[in-house]
């Protein structure tokens, strides 16, 4: 619960670390005596970008300040389940009837995560590209595809399936080339998984997205999702659908901060010295790998 709230007066920056460190959606706000401000979400930093703030700038401005919340022993696991369901939410802090924060539940802690899935069917069709060679993993991928790279006990293109999956997403389309057999003798054509799978085979090697061009019966003003086989993104696609659609947009990217440290003196000035600026951190927004 400590690592879930913070103050008003943290950066978007700070508050992007925390979220990135901690593997959570939204954070708490309260004061110094743990009394509740608000809470902030991943979609109200990503919005406060959009309209022109700064990764300097505090939160203060941009906290819902109108958060729900539950009084302690007051509530009944069904209300907190049936809210989580219909609202989407991330977390519900629970208060006192001083509204200090007493604790903060998310939808995991009331149910087994198998049941947390309780999205219908979506209609949108998920893109899996995963006809790279994987060069950069030699020799562990000499003969086993990079996507059918363990990750537990499973290949991690079956994890990206299953996580479209308990979303509601049922039709996938797999692009393959490289030892594109194990791959297909593996997730076939889906039933044993409870989805629909197509094949595109990538005679050669098409690059991110070449591959597209060789898809079959692509409907025009139709959204269709595009990931990489070998990324696993915590995202709630279906948000990431509405997000796409609410603003009408050709192409959503989805982009991860990173923060690079240079470990050197950096030098300022053409030919005259102008200032050094020591061990500067850049920061940048970079491709995820996932798109609509």
């Amino acid at each position: 619960m400590k690592q879930l709230i913070t103050n008003k007066k943290i950066t978007l920056k700070e508050a992007i670390h925390k979220l990135n460190k901690i593997g959570s959606k939204c954070l708490v706000i309260s004061d110094k005596n743990k009394e509740l401000i608000g809470t902030l979400s991943d979609g109200d930093i990503r919005r406060a970008i959009v309209n022109g703030y700064s990764l300097d700038d505090q939160i203060e401005s941009i906290i819902n300040i109108d958060p729900n919340f539950f009084y302690e022993e007051r509530y009944k696991k069904e209300e907190a389940i049936d809210l989580f369901i219909k609202k989407r939410f991330d977390l519900i802090p629970i208060v006192d009837e001083n509204l200090i924060v007493k604790d903060i539940i998310q939808l995991n802690d009331l149910i087994g995560i198998a049941e947390t899935r309780f999205i219908e069917d979506q209609d949108t069709e998920v893109i899996i590209m995963a006809g790279g060679i994987g060069e950069r993993l030699l020799p562990l991928t000499k003969d086993t595809p990079k996507p059918m790279m363990q990750i537990g006990d499973k290949p991690i293109i079956q994890i990206v399936l299953e996580k479209f999956k308990n979303y509601g997403f049922k039709q996938f389309t797999i692009s393959v080339n490289f030892l594109s057999e194990q791959i297909i003798d593996h997730l076939g054509d889906g039933k044993n998984f409870s989805v629909s799978i197509d094949y595109i085979n990538e005679s050669e090697p098409l690059g991110t997205a070449g591959s597209l061009s060789l898809k079959q019966n692509l409907i025009k003003g139709k959204s269709y999702i595009v990931t990489n086989a070998d990324v696993l993104i915590d995202l709630d696609y279906i948000k990431l659908m509405d997000f796409h659609e609410d603003n009408n947009a050709d192409i959503t990217l989805c982009v991860q901060y990173h923060e690079v440290n240079i470990p050197y003196g950096v030098i300022n000035g053409n030919h005259k010295l102008e200032s050094i600026q020591e061990k500067p951190n850049k920061t940048y927004w970079i491709n995820s790998g996932l798109y609509v």
